[in-house]
C-alpha cells in the first residue's frame, strides 16, 4: 500500500517559480497563464479570479490551486497580498495535479496553517538568495508543500486515478518523450503501434490533455534547463528540444514563461552572481 510519506518521497516535482505578489487595491490583470499548476496562498485580500470559465474569490488564509496554461483574470478590489508557487508533480508519468478538478480553493487544515506560508515564504528566500543549489533545495520544499497540502486535495483518490490512468504502453510513451522531447507526435503513434489519430484520443483520455501539450512541456522544461545550465545559443536549444523554427520557440517560450529565453537566462545567471 502507497502511504503518503512514500508517495511524497516518490514524486517527480518541479519548480518554476516562487514569489510574493502584493497589489494595490482595484489591481487587475487579464490573460495572464503559467505552464506550471499556481499554488497561491492569500495573506491579504480577497483576490478575485477567472480561470477559464471558473470563477473563484480567495479569502485570506485560503489556498488556491490552478491549472497550467489556462488564461486567468485577477482582481483586487481592497488591495491583496499572496505567496505564489509554479509546481508540478507526477508519479509513475501521471501529472498528479492535472488528475484534480481545477481550480480549486481551500482552507488549510489547522496542522498546516502556519507550516505552508513558512515553507512557501522559504521558497521564495531559497530563489533569490541561494541561486547555485536552489532548485534541489526548492524540490525539497516542494515535497514539502504536496505533503502540507495533499490530504485537502485527496491524495488517496488521485493514486487509485494514477493506477487506473497507466495502461501498460503509456509509461513506456511518456519516458520515451521525456527522455527525446524533439520527438514527434507520429513518431510516437508509431512507437505505440497506435495510429495517430488512436495515439492522440487515448493520450489525452489518460493524462487530460494532447500529446502535442505535453510534448511542449517537456520541451519548455528541457530548454529551461539548458539555458541554465549551458552557453548554447537559443537557436541550438530549441533545435535540441525539438522546434525547427527559432522564432516560434521564443514565441511559444515568451507566451507559456512570459519572458523570452534570453531574457530567463539572463535572469537566471544575474540571480547566480
Amino acid at each position: 500500500m502507497v502511504t503518503l510519506t512514500s508517495l511524497i518521497s516518490a514524486i517527480d516535482v518541479g519548480v518554476s517559480w516562487a514569489s510574493c505578489h502584493r497589489w494595490p487595491a482595484h489591481g487587475r490583470m487579464e490573460g495572464s497563464t503559467a505552464s506550471f499548476a499556481a499554488l497561491w496562498l492569500v495573506q491579504q485580500g480577497p483576490v478575485r479570479l477567472q480561470v477559464g470559465a471558473s470563477h473563484v474569490q480567495v479569502m485570506p488564509g485560503e489556498a488556491v490551486l490552478m491549472a497550467p496554461d489556462q488564461p486567468r483574470t485577477i482582481e483586487t478590489p481592497h488591495g491583496a497580498t499572496w505567496l505564489s508557487v509554479g509546481i508540478q508533480a507526477s508519479w509513475e508519468y501521471v501529472d498528479l495535479i492535472s488528475l484534480l478538478r481545477l481550480p480549486i480553493c481551500w482552507r488549510p487544515a489547522p496542522a498546516s496553517a502556519d507550516l505552508l506560508p513558512q515553507t512557501m515564504q522559504a521558497m521564495i528566500e531559497v530563489t533569490h538568495r541561494q541561486p547555485e543549489t536552489a532548485q534541489l533545495i526548492l524540490e525539497g520544499y516542494a515535497r514539502a508543500v504536496l505533503g502540507l497540502c495533499w490530504h485537502d486535495l485527496g491524495y488517496g483518490e488521485l493514486l487509485g486515478q494514477a493506477h487506473a490512468a497507466l495502461p501498460a504502453w503509456l509509461p513506456q510513451a511518456i519516458q520515451q518523450m521525456q527522455q527525446h522531447p524533439e520527438v514527434t507526435v507520429q513518431e510516437m503513434a508509431a512507437f505505440t503501434a497506435y495510429s495517430p489519430a488512436q495515439f492522440r484520443r487515448l493520450f489525452a483520455k489518460y493524462l487530460n490533455m494532447p500529446p502535442q501539450a505535453y510534448l511542449h512541456q517537456v520541451r519548455l522544461r528541457r530548454a529551461q534547463q539548458l539555458l541554465a545550465s549551458t552557453d548554447l545559443p537559443v537557436y541550438a536549444i530549441a533545435e535540441q528540444v525539438g522546434y525547427a523554427s527559432a522564432a516560434y520557440f521564443t514565441r511559444l517560450f515568451t507566451r507559456r514563461l512570459g519572458r523570452s529565453p534570453q531574457q530567463y537566462r539572463q535572469n537566471y545567471t544575474t540571480l547566480a552572481l
